[in-house]
């Protein structure tokens, strides 16, 4: 156990007003309110705060509804990344080569690196600048038929962004290259996330093909490192059929995604993957739903996400098999509803 007992207690509401100015400008303005309490047997932190948005929307058109907003938020640590301590457990001879220089694991415990507590550690608290349109349109090419779409540019500055830190003085493990020793979750003052997605989906009733991407990089602006938490950059295609009069409704979904690899030197890029994952949907009766998935149906070993450096020699493979994403997973779910409308 590397997470000792604590007790994080999350609380927050928000406010919203909505305003239309004859039919041309709409204005939505809102106002949310966060407040936490983190306890452990040897450690307390709290903290509360009020964050605004505001989005202005033009309707100049029936079609196109373009936008600004700007909203603020606020994340508070984690019981682990706030008390997470002790030493990583090694799977392999080679990852057994280092043990914890704290002196905190007990008599034969060893570990390619040592988790260290941070009880300083801050919320996160950014503000999110965006800039896009909407897109509506019925009957675009035959009766029925629709079309949605969202594009937007954004960018979100960070204070006190929370990201994983290895430092210390490097351990060398002869034959299999140096490692740093400590790993602790620290606030980075400064960090800037930025980018731009995008989603439209086509509906002709009796089939659908949907295409959204996301591009964005983050970025330490006090080193210029990348940040390692940032997702890679995705591109994700949905198409469907639908039949029986609707009550059928089978999809597939191909997931592209390029790994982010502006990272610092002490972590190893996640992987590139591609996954496809099929659906369908029955329902018989208006009140029962049958949905049945099979996911990642290629069963294609992927790591979504960096994970610490162990050694120049590469042999963490149990973070790397731990940190995988999931192999082939079919699912199943029934749904039925009772009562009137």
């Amino acid at each position: 156990m590397t997470t000792p007992g604590g007790r994080r207690t999350v609380s927050g509401g928000f406010v919203q007003w909505k305003a239309n100015y004859t039919s041309m400008l709409e204005v939505v303005g809102a106002l949310r309110y966060d407040n936490y309490k983190l306890e452990s047997g040897t450690t307390s932190s709290s903290g509360d705060r009020l964050s605004p948005k505001i989005t202005v929307g033009l309707m100049p058109l029936a079609v196109l509804t373009p936008y600004v907003s700007y909203a603020e938020g606020y994340r508070a640590p984690s019981i682990t990344e706030t008390l997470v301590n002790g030493p990583h457990a090694g799977a392999t001879p080679q990852d057994s080569f280092f043990r914890c220089p704290s002196g905190t694991p007990g008599p034969g415990a060893d570990s390619t690196f040592c988790f260290v507590p941070n009880p300083n550690l801050r919320p996160e608290i950014g503000k999110t600048k965006e800039i896009g349109f909407n897109l509506k349109k019925n009957d675009v090419w035959v009766a029925g038929d629709s079309i949605r779409g969202k594009f937007n540019f954004f960018r979100n500055d960070i204070t006190d962004y929370i990201d994983q830190v290895a430092f210390g003085t490097p351990v060398v493990v002869p034959g299999f290259g140096s490692f740093f020793p400590f790993l602790q979750y620290q606030n980075v003052a400064r960090a800037r996330i930025h980018g731009f997605e995008a989603e439209a989906m086509y509906d002709a009733q009796l089939w659908f093909l949907g295409v959204a991407g996301t591009l964005q990089e983050g970025k330490n602006l006090q080193t210029n490192f990348g940040l390692y938490s940032v997702p890679p950059q995705k591109l994700t295609t949905t198409a469907g059929l639908r039949f029986l009069e609707n009550t059928l409704v089978v999809s597939v979904m191909w997931t592209s995604a390029k790994a982010n690899r502006d990272i610092p030197v002490t972590y190893t890029p996640a992987t590139s993957y591609d996954l496809v994952n099929l659906y369908l949907q029955y329902k018989p009766t208006p009140d029962l739903t049958l949905n049945l998935s099979a996911e990642n149906i290629f069963n294609t070993y992927y790591r979504p996400y960096a994970i610490p450096v162990g050694s120049a020699g590469d042999t963490q493979n149990d973070v790397k098999w731990a940190s995988a994403g999931p192999g082939m997973v079919f699912k199943g779910g029934l749904k039925y509803h009772f009562g009137g409308t």
